[in-house]
């Protein structure tokens, strides 16, 4: 029988930033024929074909996407694929990983400098005037 999932998403990034970021899906083959698939994340799509796994070892694939992300979006890929009566099989599969404001040293150094002069200025303020 055809039976496919995703096992596991990596990247080699330690921050997803908005933009292009490339990602790893691992493949799992369940089922004892080789099959062919396709994962999607939005408009962009991988095909490739994964071996037919025993009893004695399960057959992976590893699948790289490129895949341009939004602000807060969060990767996201489905799998297609068909199974032994010929119907579209589409599991969805969410990671992790999402893209956000990173904070660097230098932002994370003016933040806390804004923040200083605000307090400073409000306390400023609250003086006595005569």
């Amino acid at each position: 029988t055809r039976d496919l999932e995703i096992i596991d998403i990596s990247t080699s990034a330690t921050d997803i930033e908005p933009g292009q970021n490339q990602f790893w899906i691992t493949v799992q083959n369940n089922g004892a024929s080789s099959t062919e698939f396709i994962l999607c994340s939005d408009d962009n799509c991988e095909e490739s074909i994964v071996g037919p796994s025993s009893y004695s070892h399960t057959a992976t694939s590893i699948v790289s996407m490129n895949v341009d992300l939004d602000w807060f979006e969060t990767f996201s890929v489905e799998l297609s694929y068909l199974d032994d009566a010929n119907e579209t099989v589409v599991k969805h599969s969410t990671s992790e990983f999402n893209a956000g404001i990173g904070f660097g040293a230098l932002e994370l150094v003016v933040v806390v400098g804004l923040g200083i002069l605000a307090v400073v200025w409000a306390r400023s303020r609250n003086e006595p005037r005569f």
